[in-house]
């Protein structure tokens, strides 16, 4: 009888199955991590705006205010850029949500009187959203930072 060399075809799918299982862990676990990736870059990028809207404020008494009250992006983009242009000396770039889907995931600056501000972003670990100022009752699923409270 002759020995045959190789391996048999339970032997081949248990080593494909073993290799599936295990990329499917990678792959759940690398997304974990460009999720926070990408909140640490949201907070980051608020932080970023904020400094500029104080050092705004210091010059000129008051925050950038807008009739509707909100600058979003994407969303109220004339807002936007009208915060943009006012930031500029302070920031030379507003920054934009590192999310690949931007309708979900976005940047919100409110203010209507000047006097006050709260800016707010979607993050998409719900965890994080007690770790900002608290400054939003409702919705309850924003993150945001300010120096007033919205309703």
């Amino acid at each position: 009888m002759k020995k045959q060399f190789g391996f048999s075809l339970i032997e081949l799918l248990v080593v494909v199955s073993i290799i599936g299982v295990l990329a499917s862990i990678v792959t759940v676990n690398v997304n974990s991590v460009r999720k926070q990736s990408r909140d640490a870059k949201r907070i980051a990028d608020l932080s970023s705006i904020q400094g500029a809207l104080e050092m705004y404020y210091s010059q000129n008494r008051e925050y950038p205010k807008f009739e509707a009250g909100w600058a979003v992006s994407p969303g109220y983009e004339a807002n936007w850029q009208s915060l943009q242009s006012q930031l500029s000396p302070y920031i030379s770039k507003l920054p934009a949500d590192p999310s690949p889907n931007r309708g979900e995931h976005q940047y919100q600056y409110y203010s209507d009187n000047g006097k006050n501000y709260v800016l707010l972003m979607y993050p998409e670990d719900a965890s994080l959203v007690s770790k900002g100022d608290g400054c939003l009752s409702n919705p309850p699923n924003w993150y945001c930072i300010g120096n007033f409270k919205l309703n």
